[in-house]
């Protein structure tokens, strides 16, 4: 009784005063109806709205209009989808006829666009592979190496090298509580794997602990990770490894024999893993036990701190400071090294360990005896930089050439507005057609990237591929890109040409416009300063290549072929393959070595009381290497066998470490090798380049000893090559039968060290080259345009006398003076970015205005060829049909 009371009263009181209806259900009818009938519309709902409010009530009237809310709803989305497809067809329509309309423009913005993404997703492919390296381990964000930063020649440079002592792993566990694990690697080349009657050569073999398996993600195909490690003689292959030493059978339980460094040893085949990607910097396909090594290969105690060739990985407790953990280093080598050892150094001369993060290796790290050549950070961002320039060129065409035809559709637009056509739909048309090209073209630059993409990863020496299930950011990014480069390139018609004036469009105001030109003149002299950017760099990469073939090393290269020497059966004869190597005539030299000249890496401290300490590299070698590679001595001897002597005890060393050593007089003075093996200077060679140019001339010594067999060089004449190594084969398949032969020019191994700056430089000429092409497109698509937009005022000079060179110059001349402003705005750039890659060699080129002089003529003549064509053909346009054209 009393709720129908206060029901009514509340319903009497909702009538009487709430004359609005409901807010909700009003603004769905605002939205469902078209705005030009919406206040009608609305204003009838609510009348009648009311009439029921004071007939039915409020509940029944708050009803009835939602009802006619949601009702309306299904017709307006089935209208809106309708027209919106409708609209979207004539939008596509209408563009796909002014595509074809003006097949000119259209077809240099598609191809523009499609090179300038082919090549940017080409860059981009490599460039997210060269960021990917290492990053696919689980714990990736908490590895990390541990590293040495030492002293170097002069005690002011740092030698920074990658590898420790074999004791620091353990100590670093014990010592740190942050520390979760530690685990010892080591790399051994020029191996020889013996699986029943064939013998493989296996140039990276890693020796490592059971803990490398729980730090690293290496996934087991068969067999149990925590425990093929522990047995002396057990083996890891990886899958393809696997493969290649015995087939389809199942390896696992097998037995093979490993020669290596004067040993061999048999090992049973534990476990398989799969195959390491190739974006990882440890590539290890065949695994043995540490301690093995120790004990049986080079027969020393792993808790001995001589020697420094082990690579040490930790894996650290998530959340640790890694820079708070290397700030509780300094100390430890005093105790460890400098204080058991009695070596008396300066603070400012020891060394300092500190901690790499794994994913920072291959594109941070340039240290010595790396596991292999890592990548190159600043080669990767110039990469990066010169994907981002081709889409800005890409987009200045299309902008240049959009605005350049805006006057042409200006009439077009002043009669769509007079019709009635609202400016949003204009917008919606020039978006429509931007987006319509940049899809073409991205289309047309996928297949072009199809198609070039195994050559390219051939050449990059990457496995590049493009996949939407493995690397659907990159398709998404992509997407994102062409949709931003189609409304960034378009929004300048769509923005300025749909806001016109319709009535002083068709009075032709527009066209005298000089906005547009200037904003034209400004794109095409930034886009030409890019491509002279490109073209300048390319010169200067040439020469510095060509500096590098042709500036003395200190050694020959030519004419040597060098055989990796394994085997102990090689070593134990090596005398008897030199003598019997002599005896042919093709042959003029042997000598065997323990590094070659261009890879000496390895080197040791000299620390001298009351003396400034400096770092050597050293080398092994016999009676003729310096003879053999050349190697120039300037003060007293070679090594000798006229002097027995030399036997117990011979060095050579170069001017840099007489320099380092501060000797007056270096022949007589004492030096030990890191064996403990003493003797006395000889001789002092020329400095000659131990590694690349990017390092400078570093103390180098050589001992005599006869018995380094790393290496066989062989120095042939240059009649009869091929039968040369053919008896140089029979030879050591004679002695060594079960030994594959193997053998490498020199001047190959020299000039393999350059391959990332050679990479370098043809990527950069062949993108150089794509840069002036797309450039040349829009520059093309430019003077079109200028010589059609001009015609009549080419008639009327022809008709008052003008000669048809005048005219050439008349409209040549604008597009010269954007390019002669556009070497003057690249150069100062180029000049920048130039110097800074050339400060990564010691030794480089200098520049000169040379190298922006040839870019600029270039730049000039590309220009003249490419404005040519359409000025002489306007120039030679009979005047009469000048003047009758519209």
């Amino acid at each position: 009784m009393l709720y129908g009371q206060v029901f009514r009263i509340w319903e009497w009181t909702q009538t009487n005063f709430m004359k609005t209806p409901p807010h909700i259900a009003r603004w769905i009818l605002s939205v469902t109806n078209r705005k030009r009938n919406r206040e009608i519309i609305l204003g009838d709902f609510e009348e009648v709205y009311n009439e029921m409010l004071v007939s039915h009530g409020w509940f029944y009237a708050e009803l009835w209009f939602y009802v006619q809310a949601v009702k309306s709803a299904p017709f307006f989305l089935f209208t809106s989808i309708y027209w919106g497809v409708v609209m979207f067809k004539s939008y596509l329509r209408i563009g796909y006829r002014n595509l074809l309309k003006n097949k000119t423009y259209s077809s240099i913005n598609i191809l523009g666009f499609a090179l300038s993404l082919a090549a940017f997703i080409l860059i981009a492919l490599y460039v997210q592979y060269e960021f990917s390296f290492d990053i696919y381990h689980e714990n990736a964000d908490n590895i990390y190496r541990v590293v040495r930063n030492k002293p170097g020649g002069t005690g002011t440079a740092v030698t920074k090298t990658a590898v420790t002592p074999a004791p620091l792993a353990p100590l670093l566990v014990d010592a740190y509580p942050e520390i979760l694990k530690a685990t010892r690697i080591i790399q051994s080349k020029n191996a020889i794997v013996k699986v029943d009657n064939n013998s493989f050569s296996e140039d990276n073999v890693y020796w490592a602990e059971p803990e490398t398996f729980e730090i690293f993600t290496i996934p087991f195909v068969q067999s149990k990770p925590l425990n093929v490690m522990k047995e002396p003689h057990s083996i890891v292959l990886s899958e393809k490894r696997a493969l290649k030493y015995f087939g389809e059978i199942n390896p696992v339980g097998k037995t093979l024999t490993l020669s290596i460094r004067n040993h061999e040893l048999d090992f049973e085949v534990a476990g398989i893993i799969k195959n390491m990607p190739g974006n990882s910097h440890l590539k290890m396909d065949v695994i043995l036990p540490l301690n093995t090594y120790f004990s049986s290969i080079i027969k020393r105690e792993i808790t001995s701190w001589r020697g420094n060739f082990i690579y040490t990985y930790l894996l650290l407790q998530k959340g640790t400071n890694s820079r708070a953990l290397i700030a509780k280093f300094p100390g430890m080598l005093d105790k460890h090294v400098y204080e058991k050892y009695n070596i008396e150094i300066e603070d400012k001369y020891k060394e300092v360990v500190t901690l790499q993060a794994l994913t920072d290796i291959h594109l941070h790290s340039n240290r010595n005896a790396e596991l292999e050549a890592n990548g190159d950070y600043e080669g990767v961002l110039l990469l990066s930089s010169l994907a981002v320039l081709f889409l800005i060129i890409a987009c200045i065409n299309y902008m240049n050439l959009s605005t350049a035809k805006a006057s042409q559709r200006s009439k077009e637009v002043g009669l769509r507005k007079i019709v009635g056509a609202q400016r949003r739909q204009l917008i919606y048309q020039f978006f429509g057609e931007s987006i319509l090209t940049t899809f073409i073209a991205f289309i047309i630059s996928i297949a072009i990237v199809i198609l070039v993409l195994p050559s390219f990863s051939l050449f990059v020496e990457r496995n590049l591929e493009i996949n939407l299930y493995n690397n659907p950011q990159l398709f998404i990014s992509l997407a994102a890109l062409v949709l931003f480069i189609g409304l960034y390139a378009g929004s300048s018609p769509a923005l300025f040409i749909s806001n016109l004036n319709p009535l002083s469009v068709l009075r032709g105001s527009f066209i005298r416009s000089k906005k547009g030109s200037r904003l034209r003149s400004i794109l095409v002299i930034v886009q030409f300063a890019i491509t002279i950017i490109f073209i300048t760099f390319t010169f200067v990469v040439k020469d510095q290549l060509d500096y590098i073939r042709d500036k003395d090393a200190g050694y020959t290269k030519d004419h040597i072929i060098t055989l990796n020497v394994p085997d102990k059966n090689i070593a134990e004869h090596i005398e008897t393959i030199k003598s019997e190597l002599v005896k042919h005539p093709g042959i003029i030299m042997v000598s065997n070595s323990y590094k070659l000249p261009n890879n000496i890496d390895e080197h040791r401290g000299i620390y001298r009381p009351g003396k400034e300490p400096f770092m050597i590299y050293y080398n092994s070698a016999d009676y003729n290497y310096s003879d053999l590679y050349d190697i120039e001595i300037i003060k007293g001897r070679n090594f000798s066998r006229k002097y027995p002597a030399d036997l117990k005890g011979a060095f050579l060393v170069n001017e840099a470490a007489v320099k380092a050593a501060q000797w007056e007089d270096p022949i007589g003075e004492e030096l030990t090798h890191f064996t403990g093996k003493t003797g006395k200077i000889v001789g002092v060679m020329k400095d000659f380049h131990i590694r690349s140019f990017h390092y400078a001339i570093e103390p180098v010594y050589i001992i005599l000893d006869p018995g380094s067999t790393n290496y066989l060089s062989i120095k042939i004449g240059s009649e009869n090559i091929a039968g040369t190594i053919k008896y140089v084969e029979n030879v050591m398949k004679r002695i060594a039968p079960t030994v594959p032969f193997n053998y490498k020019f020199f001047d190959e191994i020299y000039n393999s060290v350059y391959q990332n700056e050679k990479k370098l430089g043809l990527i950069f000429s062949a993108f150089a080259m794509m840069a002036i092409i797309v450039a040349c497109l829009g520059l093309f698509g430019l003077a079109t345009f200028a010589a059609e937009n001009r015609t009549r005022e080419v008639g009327i000079r022809k008709t008052l006398g003008s000669s048809s060179s005048e005219i050439f110059i008349l409209l040549s001349k604008e597009f010269l003076t954007w390019v002669l402003l556009g070497n003057i705005v690249a150069w100062p750039f180029a000049y920048y970015f130039i110097r800074n890659w050339l400060n990564s060699f010691t030794y480089r080129v200098e520049l000169n205005l040379l190298f922006f002089m040839f870019a600029g003529m270039l730049s000039l003549i590309i220009a003249i060829i490419t404005v040519s064509y359409q000025a002489a053909k306007a120039a030679r346009v009979n005047p009469v049909d000048s003047l009758k054209y519209e």
